[in-house]
């Protein structure tokens, strides 16, 4: 048995009888182990409930009989009232001897253990404690890891969704970007009565809003996991350092700024932007805890993280991380608040101030990539944001486009939106290609069939209606027609991350919204392999 580390034990004895309660202190003062207690005492399950309401106990001895319920009832009572103190709280069952049935009832009603009040002894009373007590906290940490499993999946449903409006939205936002550009070329090219100064200004103001209303997509989808990261290798102590201007700006002067490197500079591969951002959105949510002024602290450690912790953590995989801790000397966040501050659109701030996609957006990054972000407060004391990524074990290759002009060549367009589809349509033929077009995958492929040897290359959506995707035609296509090219495009881009969605021979996914210089550069490179 484990001896316990604990220092005055706050113990709450429970019976009807005073003589009981009076020699359950005398045997823990008699127990051979150097360990302070307090002790407060009680006859009824009612005036348990009212200790309770205020504080918790290390553990409690409860007798089989108190002078209002039985212990059992007494179980069920506290259970029943919900009180977070007494779910905290181990529980000791005392009982006569002959009563076995009553303490296996005990223990399914919470208890940890029991004991027989004519056979205990300062050792036995000693031992129960402790059993009791890591008995508990066993099943606190079952509850918690529990708990994160259902946030996890509750966060996936939000993830679901938000992925759903970046997906739509993203097609008008395209729509947007080259409707500019062409109203741009025309006032250039034809004589008008409107100054084209003018009229360039409000279009610089729409592209403006279209181009914030983009960069939110784009934070909405490193939330979900559906926009690809550009992993580098990089030194984290570095990567901050060359932050700090950047964070004391975002700071002020009222907050001073403290970065503690790693004597072993933690090698990582991240996506530095991304990275950049993840940390200027702790800091500002740091800064806005810090209204009066104070400290924040940027910590970097090498970690191991080890399979006990990642065992109350279910979905971080063990092994050595890199640890960046942000914390602050501000206010706290209280419990209600903090479970839901990495949730998109959350926020305790008017709607003028903030968008409520920060923290989203860091706890997006972490996980996309492979890495963990938690948070510890204390109301009143601060916050600490703890950020973890993976150390690298190799450095990886990165791949170069090249580039390659059109040359008489056609191009089938398949996707169901009539607006997407006909500006491809127009960027292509900007580019110099002809093209065909089909509003779903049937008709796709009817064309195909009849006109494959004309076809260079299918441009189609991935996500469409119906029961025969973008993927699924892809598929069809590589059986009857091994050879032909197909560039998927789409709002989501998960499948560039999880390449077994894709049928073999894809080798590039489009973005949207996407500019006529990336369709012509991806369309190169597949034409030119």
């Amino acid at each position: 048995m484990k001896s316990l580390h604990y220092k005055n034990l706050d113990l709450l004895v429970a019976d009807v009888s005073p003589k009981v309660r009076f020699d359950i202190k005398e045997l823990f003062l008699a127990a051979p182990v150097a360990l302070g207690y307090q002790f407060e005492e009680a006859h009824s399950a009612h005036q348990i409930a009212e200790l309770m309401d205020t504080r918790k106990f290390d553990c409690i001895f409860l007798g089989a009989a108190l002078s209002d319920m039985s212990a059992i009832e007494t179980l069920k009572y506290l259970s029943a009232k919900s009180q977070k103190n007494f779910l905290l709280s181990p529980v000791v069952v005392m009982a006569d001897t002959g009563t076995e049935a009553t303490m296996l009832e005990a223990l399914r009603q919470g208890a940890q253990d029991y004991l027989y009040k004519n056979s205990m002894t300062p050792q036995g009373i000693h031992a129960a404690l402790i059993k009791a007590r890591e008995l508990h906290e066993l099943r606190i940490s079952r509850l918690q890891a529990s708990e994160e499993i259902h946030n996890a999946r509750k966060m996936e449903a939000v993830a679901q969704l938000t992925s759903g409006i970046a997906h739509d939205f993203n097609a008008i936002i395209s729509q947007i970007f080259e409707n500019i550009r062409q109203i741009r070329t025309d006032l250039e090219s034809t004589a008008s009565g409107i100054p084209v100064s003018e009229i360039s200004k409000r279009l610089d103001t729409m592209e403006a809003a279209s181009r914030k209303g983009a960069d939110m997509i784009r934070r909405l989808m490193i939330y979900t996991r559906q926009t690809p990261l550009e992993p580098e290798k990089a030194d984290i102590n570095k990567t901050i350092q060359h932050m700090k201007d950047l964070i004391e700006n975002v700071l002020g002067k009222d907050i001073a700024l403290e970065i503690k490197s790693c004597p072993t500079p933690p090698i990582v591969f991240l996506d530095e932007l991304e990275f950049t951002n993840t940390i200027l959105n702790l800091a500002i949510n740091a800064r806005e805890a810090m209204p009066e002024g104070g400290t924040l602290t940027i910590e970097i450690e090498n970690v191991l993280l080890d399979e006990a912790y990642t065992q109350r953590h279910p979905h971080v995989t063990p092994g050595p991380y890199a640890m960046i801790a942000i914390s602050d000397t501000g206010m706290g966040i209280p419990p209600n608040i903090k479970k839901r501050i990495f949730e998109p659109f959350f926020t305790t701030k008017k709607a003028a101030y903030r968008a409520g996609l920060g923290l989203s957006m860091a706890y997006g990054f972490a996980q996309q990539s492979k890495g963990h972000l938690n948070v510890y407060s204390e109301e009143g004391r601060g916050t600490v944001f703890r950020l973890y990524i993976p150390l690298a074990e190799a450095e990886q290759p990165i791949e170069e486009f090249t580039f390659q002009q059109a040359e008489d060549k056609t191009i089938l367009v398949v996707d169901d939106d009539e607006d997407m589809r006909t500006l491809a349509a127009r960027m292509l033929h900007k580019l110099g290609y002809r093209t065909l077009q089909a509003p779903n995958a049937y008709i796709a492929m009817e064309i195909l069939d009849d006109r494959n040897d004309t076809i260079d290359l299918v441009l189609t959506d991935i996500h469409m209606p119906g029961d025969l995707s973008g993927t699924q035609m892809a598929e069809k296509i590589r059986r009857k027609y091994p050879d032909k090219k197909i560039l998927f495009t789409s709002g989501y881009t998960e499948e560039m991350a999880t390449k077994e969605y894709f049928p073999s021979g894809v080798d590039i996914v489009l973005s949207k919204p996407f500019k006529k210089a990336q369709l012509a550069e991806c369309i190169s490179r597949l034409l030119k392999n």
